[in-house]
């Protein structure tokens, strides 16, 4: 879990890299008649999809089990 193991990352610095990630991915994928598929888990996925919503995309739940979740985003 988040900031229990020592090696982990901090949760501000988790979040930096998920932002990071949403702006590569509407850079590279975020045109008209793509679709892009996010599998991640927990608050990584939230916040990549919560920025990506922002900007204007769609996601639609394809999945979920326990911790696992597939969404798929669409401008």
């Amino acid at each position: 879990m988040l900031g229990i193991s020592l090696g982990a990352a901090s949760r501000k610095a988790e979040r930096q890299r998920a932002l990071g990630v949403a702006d590569e991915l509407y850079k590279n994928y975020g045109e008209p008649g793509k679709t892009m598929i996010v599998v991640s888990h927990g608050m990584f996925l939230r916040t990549v999809r919560k920025t990506l919503q922002k900007r204007g995309m769609q996601a639609r739940r394809i999945y979920r089990s326990g911790c696992f979740t597939v969404e798929s985003l669409a401008p």
